[in-house]
Parts: structure tokens; C-alpha cells; sequence
């Protein structure tokens, strides 16, 4: 019988033919022992103690925080023309102790006329200097009309008087 590889491996599976039931059982014992080895380590890498979790980043600080906001509109045109489009579109500054605030959603409402997208209210975001502006407004009939902006932290009104 030679010593080569195969020779090997066919005695770690099954006894050669010379060799006892003594033999036999001590090579199972071993490939149990060697099972049971597999296993544990395999729990062990199931119920390994977790990783620590990264560092949070330090708490983001809000530059606005206990200040004054305010909403008001931009001094501008105060008169348009019926069956017109205005030419100076109403404007408001949102600002946080008197520092303009980007990035606010403002929703526009008209008392009359159609503003961009077809209907009397129209949502925008400020700028990077705190304007948030009308795209288009048309102006129906001759008479008063009311511009209001609403954002999450004020309202603010504007009349505008329509003319022939």
C-alpha cells in the first residue's frame, strides 16, 4: 500500500482493510471531535459581543434658535392693470433675528387673478437671502386684491389695488 495522498484520505473515512473495529471507532471519534470544533466555533462567531457603534457626529446647532423670526413682504409695486400679468411680483423676506433664513417653504394665496401653475395659491422656497417671490400673477377685474404668504413661522398680508 503505498503513502500517497489518496492512500490519506481513504483512512480518515473508512478504515483501511488490516485495520480493527478499534480503529474504526477512534477515527469516528475524531471526525465527531472535529464536527463539535466546527460547531462551537461557529456559535462563537454567531454570538460574538457586537463591534462598538462609530462615534455620533456632535448634535448639528440651529443658528436660528431662539430668535425673532418675521414674514413680512418687500416694499414694491402696489397697483397693477386688469387682464394684465403683474410686472413687479409681490415678495416676502423670512428672516431670524433680522438674518435672512434660505430654504423656508412659503405658500402664496390670491384673493383674485391665476398665479404661476394655473390656480390662487403657489408654493416656493426662499432664496439664499431669505426672498421667497411670486413667478407670475394675472390680474383679473379692476378692484382690491389680497396677496397673503404663510409660512411655518408667520403670515404676513399685502393689498394691491387693480386698476382699468
Amino acid at each position: 500500500m503505498s503513502d500517497g495522498p489518496e492512500s490519506r484520505k481513504r483512512s480518515l473515512v473508512t478504515p483501511a482493510p488490516d485495520q480493527g473495529d478499534d480503529d474504526q471507532e477512534a477515527i469516528e471519534e475524531a471526525e465527531a471531535q472535529e464536527l463539535v470544533d466546527t460547531l462551537g466555533k461557529a456559535v462563537e462567531i454567531l454570538y460574538e459581543k457586537p463591534k462598538e457603534k462609530p462615534q455620533k457626529r456632535p448634535p448639528r446647532v440651529d443658528p436660528y434658535a431662539g430668535k425673532e423670526w418675521r414674514i413680512e413682504f418687500v416694499p414694491g409695486a402696489r397697483r397693477g392693470t386688469a387682464g394684465k400679468e403683474m410686472e413687479k411680483l409681490p415678495a416676502v423676506r423670512v428672516t431670524a433675528g433680522g438674518r435672512p433664513v434660505p430654504g423656508v417653504d412659503v405658500e402664496f394665496q390670491v384673493s383674485h387673478g391665476e398665479l404661476a401653475g394655473g390656480g390662487k395659491a403657489f408654493r416656493v422656497q426662499t432664496d439664499a437671502a431669505g426672498i421667497a417671490r411670486l413667478k407670475r400673477w394675472r390680474l383679473e377685474k379692476a378692484g382690491e386684491y389680497r396677496v397673503t404668504a404663510e409660512c411655518r413661522f408667520g403670515y404676513a398680508e399685502y393689498k394691491l389695488a387693480v386698476i382699468d
